[in-house]
C-alpha cells in the first residue's frame, strides 16, 4: 500500500485516510438525511457504530473466505492484520447490511426507513475510499492514455473507475430521495445500481474464477442484483405509497455540475498522488 506519511516503523497508508474520509463524508451526509426525515438521531448515532464496525468484519470476512481461504487456513493469525490489506468492500455492505438489519429489529425500527437514509452517504464514501486503493487491474489491450504503468505494465485503473461510478451512482439516489414511492426503494435501487457498477469493474480486475470469465466477485454481484430485484417486486406491492414531494428545487443542471466538477477533481488527485 502506498504510505503518505511514515514516522518510525508506523506508517500512514493512503487508502486509510482517503476510507477514514469516506467514512466522516458517509456519516454526515447520512445525518442530514436522518433528519430530513425526522428519524432517531440517538438510534443513528448508535446504529452507525454498529454498522461500521460490523462492516470491517464483514469486508474482512468475504476476503478471507472468498480470496485467500487456503492461505488464512495456514497463517491463521494473519486473518487480525488488517494494516497488511485484504478487505472487500461487498462483504463490507453484506455485514453492515446484516447488523443494521439485527439491531434495528432490537429497537423496534423499520429496516428499510433507515436503509433508504443511508444509501446516498454509503455512495458517497465508497467513493472517496476508492480513490485512495492500490488494486490495480488487468493489463490494458492498448496503450490508452488513463492507464498506469505498474511493475512494467499498462494497467487499467480499476479505482478511479469504480469510484467515479460509485459518484454517479451518489447523485443519481440523491436526486431520486423524494421521488420514492415506497419505503426501501432507495436501497434496494442502491443494491441493484452497486452490483452493476462492480459487475462492470470486475471485467478489468484480477479475481479467483468462479465460472467462465466471471469471477467470484461476479457472483456476488449477480447476487445484490437478484437479491435487489427480488425486494422490489416484494416491497412495491405493499400497502406502503409514499407521497413524492413537488417541491420545486435548484436547476439539475447545477447539482449534476457540481458532481461533475467533483469527478474531475478526483481523477486529478488520483493521477497527481501516482505520479
Amino acid at each position: 500500500m502506498q504510505s503518505v506519511i511514515s514516522i518510525g516503523g508506523f506508517h500512514i497508508y493512503l487508502f486509510g485516510i482517503t476510507i477514514a474520509l469516506g467514512l466522516i463524508a458517509g456519516y454526515y451526509i447520512t445525518n442530514l438525511e436522518i433528519r430530513r426525515k425526522s428519524l432517531d438521531e440517538k438510534l443513528f448515532a448508535d446504529l452507525a457504530i454498529v454498522v461500521m464496525l460490523s462492516a470491517i468484519v464483514g469486508a474482512r470476512l468475504y476476503y478471507v473466505l472468498a480470496f485467500q481461504l487456503e492461505y488464512y487456513l495456514a497463517h491463521p493469525l494473519e486473518i487480525f492484520m488488517l494494516r497488511n490489506g485484504g478487505m472487500s468492500i461487498q462483504g463490507a455492505i453484506l455485514g453492515g447490511s446484516l447488523s443494521a438489519a439485527i439491531y434495528l429489529k432490537m429497537k423496534r425500527a423499520r429496516f428499510m426507513t433507515y436503509a433508504d437514509a443511508f444509501v446516498p452517504g454509503l455512495a458517497f464514501g465508497q467513493f472517496l475510499g476508492r480513490i485512495g486503493c492500490d488494486v490495480y487491474g488487468l493489463p490494458m489491450k492498448g496503450a490508452y492514455p488513463w492507464g498506469m504503468m505498474i511493475r512494467g505494465q499498462l494497467v487499467h485503473p480499476v479505482q478511479i473507475y469504480e469510484a467515479l461510478l460509485d459518484l454517479f451512482l451518489f447523485a443519481f439516489l440523491w436526486k431520486r430521495r423524494d421521488k420514492i414511492r415506497f419505503k426501501g426503494q432507495l436501497f434496494i435501487e442502491y443494491l441493484i445500481g452497486f452490483g452493476m457498477i462492480r459487475g462492470f469493474v470486475e471485467f478489468f480486475r484480477w479475481n479467483p474464477i468462479w465460472m467462465g470469465p466471471f469471477t467470484v466477485a461476479h457472483l456476488t454481484s449477480f447476487i445484490m442484483i437478484g437479491v435487489g430485484v427480488f425486494f422490489y417486486f416484494i416491497y412495491h406491492k405493499r400497502n406502503d405509497e409514499m407521497p413524492v414531494s413537488n417541491e420545486k428545487k435548484n436547476p439539475s443542471i447545477i447539482f449534476y455540475a457540481l458532481v461533475g466538477g467533483l469527478g474531475l477533481l478526483a481523477t486529478i488527485v488520483f493521477y497527481f498522488i501516482r505520479g
